[in-house]
């Protein structure tokens, strides 16, 4: 097995992740983050069993499991609470493993405590590259000027790798220019203290709108709102949360409960959720994984354990292929229909949670309520596989 000289641009979840699968596999390894610390950022994420069977072969799994909150099940309602679908993600946790969610600044904890060894290089980035057929010279944006044997891109949905990549090699090669598609609707997320009995992830549609909450660890509880919106809509800061609350006044049950802990002082993120409309994973020896690759619509909570999975397997090409070509190729083979596949289905459920019209509203609600949950343990039996086997 070749040892490899890599330089991962990114320390997020795909970046560190891929690190500590090259450092298993005995590679040289540099992580470059542009981020002059390691700050604690983000809302909740929710690490499905393909994910975590990844964490766990990768040695970070026990660590993720304890500071994370154990999901068993997850359901499905109508803006008024009444149930349309249950998901009994224990039946997974016997096959692949237990699904967890966690806050992503602790999830970030865990990767970065795992990855010690590992060459981590904070507030700096790449600047340029060139390669050829003996390696990739790096110029860094700290003047430094280095050769390494793959240069990958793991720095997020707004990747700078991924558009330097395409005005080097991609429009040459003839590849379309890699552009952001927008969902259609808009998304804001906060955490805060869960002053209730909110014990189970919940997610509510309602018309062109929907709300979420997850458990997680010391009593807090990650809420998300989904909205129909224009792209790119500005929001005024005065009054913002009532106005926020408002939009989701209509949604009864529970609903009042996973707002309750909104407030002035909350970090409240607001985001348009965005994708790329297909996979790019780059030429050369230039390779992309994470958001970088396949930036998905969040509707399925398989953002982040598709990170890790190609994370994964472009450890295992690049430590078993006898080419970097061969091994994007090997990579190619395994991530793209994969992650087709989930990009298909994370569309599908957020036109049907996005419906606007009362009348296709209350037939997605009767359609859905009547499916068997035998369909359903199916359709999640095809996200919930182990990677690693």
């Amino acid at each position: 097995m070749e040892k490899r000289k890599v330089l991962i641009v990114g320390g997020g979840i795909a970046g560190l992740c891929l690190a500590l699968g090259l450092r298993r596999g005995g590679h040289e390894v540099v992580v470059v983050e542009q981020a002059e610390a390691w700050a604690p950022v983000g809302t909740g994420i929710m690490l499905h069993g393909n994910g975590m069977a990844v964490l766990g072969a990768l040695g970070v799994g026990e660590g993720v499991a304890a500071r994370g909150k154990r999901m068993v099940g997850m359901r499905v309602t109508n803006r008024g609470g009444k149930e349309l679908g249950y998901m009994d993600l224990e039946v997974w946790a016997k096959r692949v493993a237990p699904s967890y969610a966690i806050h992503r600044a602790h999830l970030h904890e865990v990767l970065v405590a795992g990855c010690a060894g590992v060459d981590l290089r904070l507030g700096q980035s790449i600047a340029d590259w060139e390669e050829n057929d003996e390696g990739v010279w790096v110029w860094l944006t700290t003047g430094e000027e280095e050769r390494y044997d793959v240069v990958v891109g793991a720095d997020g949905i707004r990747s700078r790798v991924r558009a330097m990549w395409w005005e080097k090699r991609g429009k040459g090669e003839g590849v379309a220019k890699p552009e952001l598609v927008y969902s259609g609707y808009t998304c804001w997320r906060f955490v805060a203290e869960n002053r209730t009995d909110l014990e189970m992830p919940v997610e509510m549609w309602g018309r062109g709108a929907r709300l979420g909450w997850v458990p997680l660890p010391d009593d807090l509880l990650y809420v998300y709102r989904t909205l129909n919106a224009e792209r790119g809509g500005e929001e005024a800061e005065v009054g913002r949360v009532e106005r926020v609350k408002g939009l989701f006044a209509d949604f009864g049950d529970r609903a009042p409960l996973a707002l309750d802990g909104l407030s002035e002082e909350t970090v409240l993120l607001r985001h348009d959720l965005e994708e790329l409309g297909r996979t790019v994973v780059g030429s050369g020896r230039v390779i992309l994984v994470g958001d970088a690759a396949q930036a998905l619509t969040p509707n399925l909570g398989q953002g982040a354990a598709q990170a890790i999975e190609g994370a994964w397997r472009l450890a295992g090409a690049l430590g078993e292929s006898g080419s970097v070509g061969e091994a994007r190729a090997v990579y190619w083979r395994g991530q793209g229909p994969r992650v087709a596949m989930v990009r298909q289905r994370s569309r599908m459920v957020g036109r049907m949670g996005q419906l606007e019209s009362g009348i296709l509203c209350g037939v997605r609600d009767w359609v859905s309520w009547l499916t068997p949950r035998g369909v359903m343990a199916r359709q999640l039996g095809a996200l919930i596989v182990d990677p690693t086997k």
